[in-house]
Parts: C-alpha cells; structure tokens; sequence
C-alpha cells in the first residue's frame, strides 16, 4: 500500500470520528443518570480513538485536519466534565433509569 493512500485513509478515518463526535447532543442534558453514563462513555471512547489516531498520525495528516481534530478533542473534553456535573449535581431531580424518567413524564 501506497504512503499517499495510508495518509488518505487515516484521514478519512479520523474526518469519520470527528463527524461522530459533531453529531454528539452537547447541547441538553437529561436528568436520567443512565443516560449521562451512557453519553459519557460514548463521549470518553470518541476522545480516546481521535486523541490517539492524532498522536500516531501526527507528522502525516494535515495540519488544518490536525487543529479540527484538536478543537474536537477540547469540545467533548467540555462535554464529558458538563457530564460529570450533572451526574453529581443535586439541584435538579435526577432520574436513575430511562424507565423511572417515562414514569415522571407519565404523571405530568
């Protein structure tokens, strides 16, 4: 296999995690705390393989793909400590499962 062709899937790999972590809901948070768990396990393992793939790809992926992969890392790491906040914050009522969340919703 060619070096180019290497360079090229690596990239399009990493573009591929980076999209997965984009499409992550950084924006609301549930009070289910499974769910918060669920997200923040999704969110760790997304961090791990980009952060990863960037520091064994380094000196051959492009440094615009590079500082978009950087700047995702920053976004989940905000992600996962809002996470970790919300699983420990007591000022709002937090749910323990999905099914405890659908009974509260049920009697509103």
């Amino acid at each position: 296999m060619s070096t180019t062709s290497t360079v090229n899937i690596v990239e399009r790999d990493l573009q591929q995690l980076i999209k997965q972590a984009r499409r992550l809901p950084t924006d609301d948070l549930e009070p289910c705390k499974d769910w918060t768990r669920q997200e923040m396990v999704r969110a760790q393992k997304l961090y791990e393989k980009i952060n990863r793939m960037v520091i064994q790809s380094t000196p051959v992926i492009s440094s615009d793909l590079f500082n978009e992969a950087r700047e995702c890392c920053n976004q989940l790491d905000l992600w996962i400590k809002r996470l970790e906040q919300n699983l420990t914050s007591a000022n709002h009522s937090t749910y323990h499962t999905l099914v405890d969340l659908g009974k509260a919703n049920q009697s509103r």
